[in-house]
């Protein structure tokens, strides 16, 4: 009689899917190898990944690795690496967002997106925490300073932990198609109290969807920004605006004291201080100083009736304690009102002969 030697399977496997392969050699048997035949294995990461670790019937870092053939026998090999997940293939509306499959162990990623063709427009690195990630491995980031133009790109991104620098990931081809052009209205109030700037826009009449735009107010002489309303808020400026409709923001000011004269250098003087006042400030407080501001000659609280100003602007006052004054001064001023102390302007420097 004749004796055949079992024939055992060999099942191989690579985690995470497509992340790469592992080669085998022939079979020596109808669907698998003989019982006691050694079968060494090769883990071939693809791009963007590096082999790990054998799991299943092999075990370790070893690569390539020899199984022995004494049973059915399962190999999984587990490379490390990042998946890019979206944005991925055409998309007609996006939100900025980026995520991934990283590393429980990366503490940092770097996001890089270039054109198809290679021109890099987009580079950040951001913690594991930004990407609500850490510990974890779904990974996801919306950045707030990318606005994309429709067109064809490609991204990819690159892990750090404690091992140190990890592997590229390979790139993923996204294409903004027909993506949706929202437009931004600024407006200052009251008019005329300044202007409010804004970047170039990124398509025709407006902003992409999901780009995040920021909106810099800046006051005309005499006043100063107060606050944001319509579709921005907060006192904060510049202030950042997130394109997910047609937007319209008001950039509020508030009116200033601008002081008028004595300023420079004057042939003569009729010892009289002028300045632009506030419609709803009652007092005022005019001080004067030697140059350096070490020495203060002049202080004094006016009512707004006492300034010729009482609810309109145009203010002046006459004080016969500096009508001896001589030589190089300078001067600011202080109201206050119902709504309490405002702001001290800048000094105005004058010379009396």
């Amino acid at each position: 009689f004749t004796l055949s030697a079992a024939c055992y399977t060999l099942t191989t496997n690579v985690s995470p899917a497509s992340s790469g392969a592992v080669n085998v050699p022939a079979q020596s048997c109808a669907g698998g190898y003989t019982a006691g035949s050694v079968v060494q294995l090769t883990a071939v990461p693809g791009v963007g990944y590096a082999f790990d670790t054998w799991s299943g019937d092999a075990s370790g870092t070893a690569n390539p690795v020899s199984v022995t053939m004494d049973g059915n026998k399962t190999v999984t090999a587990n490379m490390r690496g990042n998946t890019p997940i979206s944005p991925s293939g055409t998309l007609n509306n996006w939100n900025n967002s980026f995520s991934w499959t990283g590393r429980s162990d990366a503490t940092w990623y770097l996001i890089e997106v270039q054109t198809s063709g290679g021109t890099q427009v987009f580079r950040q690195w951001y913690t594991s925490t930004q990407t609500s990630c850490s510990g974890g491995t779904a990974c996801s980031v919306t950045p707030t300073n990318i606005s994309l133009a429709d067109g064809d790109y490609k991204w990819r991104v690159l892990d750090y932990g404690a091992y140190g620098y990890g592997i590229n990931s390979a790139f993923m081809n996204f294409t903004l198609s027909g993506t949706a052009c929202y437009t931004l209205t600024t407006n200052v109030s009251p008019g005329s109290s300044g202007n409010v700037t804004v970047p170039a826009q990124t398509c025709a009449g407006g902003y992409t969807a999901g780009s995040v735009v920021q909106v810099t107010a800046v006051p005309n002489t005499g006043y100063l920004f107060d606050n944001w309303s319509g579709d921005a808020s907060g006192t904060t400026n510049p202030t950042s605006i997130t394109m997910d409709g047609n937007k319209s923001v008001t950039a509020n000011f508030e009116a200033t004291i601008v002081l008028i004269s004595p300023s420079g250098t004057l042939g003569s003087w009729d010892n009289t201080f002028t300045w632009t006042g506030l419609t709803n400030a009652t007092w005022y407080l005019v001080e004067v100083y030697t140059p350096d501001g070490s020495t203060q000659v002049f202080r004094k609280w006016y009512t707004s009736t006492q300034t010729g100003c009482s609810g309109g602007t145009n203010c002046s006052i006459s004080p016969p304690e500096t009508a001896g004054l001589s030589g190089d001064y300078k001067w600011r001023m202080l109201d206050y009102g119902p709504y309490g102390y405002g702001t001290w302007t800048g000094y105005l420097n004058f010379t009396l002969p």
